[in-house]
């Protein structure tokens, strides 16, 4: 979910399409929405009041399909051992950062009365083992969850793109269907093991990626109407039979029908006014550091909100802020650098070992 940007078109280059920041920071604003106005209060019934409530998690599923879109936009444009090492080099060292500084943030600043994460839970984070094991490694922050998923899930992309012409389609189908002949294994079999390899490695969700993939292979031209449209439609069938929630469903089935529209037609830059525009760019530029940083450290600041008398509409505000501000800074000082140097160095360490043909 790192702050990718769709690539050029072959030929003269082109402005980034307003589409997909819109999509971004739309869909960070959601998961934003729901963690403090649905998620905070029933974890922490004190801040718990009148008010509009988001009770959807739409937010984090829409940019795993987005994030599933790119995937096989970028992955077609070089050698695909290189773009999933850019993968990790976007994602890794932003993560690797946000987890002790939400850790220190939580333990200086929580009441008494809260958890606060250990350096052991601040470790088990790092290797990402909740899922693994939950009751002995709970999330530092709850937002981490999409993280397996987009690493397994761009290895399977660059499997895919090492085949030959047709059989990533067929990847894409194998998968969804595994996943989905998986779940009843998941939910009614009572092995252990299996339950921590299939929540572990995000397996539950692998079909937002495939949606993703999938309207990609749409829009290129890869796949024809009928079974592009209908692989994307079974992704859906596959979220609704394991969430079991209508209202949720239907917001992934608009957030998809979004990705839909943004890839396959024209720029939403002739509806958007152009006062927001600059706005709207910058939130999605950022929003890879705001989904990491808002929920725990903004459901403080919300309960310290709470404790000088503050209403609801401003914790929300407050937890809005402090995502912003901090993914801001985690951004700036440590993704977008962190992936520079780390990318420069990924290409002198590939072109040593196979350089790149000579221009003429």
């Amino acid at each position: 979910m790192g702050s990718d940007r769709p690539p050029p078109p072959a030929g003269a280059a082109q402005p980034r399409r307003l589409s997909w920041d819109v999509l971004r920071a739309s869909a960070v604003l959601l998961v934003m929405l729901y963690h403090a106005t649905w998620l905070a209060p029933r974890w922490h019934p004190e801040l718990a009041s009148h008010g509009v409530e988001f009770a959807y998690p739409v937010g984090a599923s829409v940019l795993l399909v987005v994030s599933g879109y790119f995937a096989g936009v970028s992955v077609r444009r070089g050698e695909p051992l290189r773009w999933w090492i850019g993968r990790l080099c976007r994602i890794l060292p932003a993560f690797w950062v946000a987890v002790p500084v939400t850790a220190l943030l939580t333990v200086v600043f929580s009441p008494a009365d809260w958890w606060s994460p250990t350096w052991r839970d601040v470790g088990a984070n790092l290797l990402m083992l909740w899922q693994w094991k939950p009751q002995s490694h709970p999330f530092v922050d709850s937002s981490y969850w999409t993280l397996p998923i987009q690493l397994v899930g761009f290895t399977a992309v660059l499997v895919a793109a090492r085949r030959r012409r047709g059989g990533a389609v067929r990847l894409l189908l194998c998968g969804l269907v595994v996943e989905v002949a998986l779940w009843p294994v998941r939910v009614y079999a009572a092995a252990e093991p299996f339950r921590m390899v299939y929540d572990g490695l995000g397996l539950y969700r692998m079909h937002l990626l495939v949606a993703g993939v999938a309207v990609y292979l749409l829009a290129a031209g890869r796949v024809g109407r009928v079974p592009g449209f209908a692989l994307v439609a079974a992704c859906l069938a596959a979220h609704a039979l394991q969430t079991l929630e209508v209202g949720t469903t239907i917001g992934v089935a608009f957030g998809i029908g979004a990705v839909c529209a943004a890839a396959l037609g024209p720029d939403w830059d002739v509806v958007v006014p152009a006062v927001v525009r600059p706005g709207v760019r910058w939130l999605a530029g950022i929003g890879y550091g705001v989904y990491l940083m808002h929920q725990a450290a903004g459901t403080v600041v919300m309960r310290r909100l709470h404790d000088l008398g503050a209403g609801r509409s401003v914790q929300v505000l407050g937890m809005l802020a402090t995502g912003i501000v901090l993914g801001w800074a985690l951004t700036v000082w440590v993704e977008r650098p962190a992936y520079r140097a780390l990318t420069r160095l990924r290409d002198r360490m590939l072109d040593r070992r196979s350089p790149r043909p000579a221009r003429r």
